[in-house]
């Protein structure tokens, strides 16, 4: 338990990896889109988390920002890393938010901030035999070209 595995097709590369104390980040890439998958601790710095945050959406490519966020979006709306979120234009991949959790807690999470050649095709929570979680499965569609993410 916690923290996060990325595993990833060749057309991605690895851009980043940050691993704190109460969160980790890891960054993939292509060439539009960024993929930042997220472990958040219950007693994570939210400060210190916005700020690493804060550097990955510097980008002008389609960003998926996903994973175990630790607070739960239906209960916590006003939290300062979703605040942050939505100041930033990410769009919140639940809304309304899904129970992923086995307590019933909207914590398992996808925000997007897409450029208009990519769209969502299909999001969908799936109960999971081996984890408390559910899995999150995204699917997106390039529009200029047909590309599986």
């Amino acid at each position: 338990g916690k923290g996060i595995a990325t595993y990833y097709p060749s057309n991605f590369e690895l851009q980043l990896n940050i691993s704190k104390k109460f969160y980790q980040l890891t960054t993939i890439t292509s060439t539009d889109l960024i993929i930042i998958n997220m472990y958040r601790s219950l007693n994570c710095d939210d400060d210190c988390l916005i700020e690493s945050l804060r550097d990955l959406f510097s980008s002008d490519k389609s960003i998926v920002l996903c994973g175990d966020f630790n607070l739960c979006q239906r209960d916590q709306n006003n939290h300062p890393v979703l605040v942050y979120l939505r100041k930033c234009n990410f769009l919140p991949g639940f809304d309304p938010p899904q129970p992923s959790h086995i307590s019933g807690r909207c914590i398992d999470q996808i925000h997007t901030r897409l450029n208009k050649n990519i769209e969502v095709k299909n999001l969908l929570l799936e109960p999971c035999y081996f984890s408390d979680h559910d899995k999150v499965n995204l699917t997106l569609y390039h529009a200029g070209a047909f590309k599986s993410y």
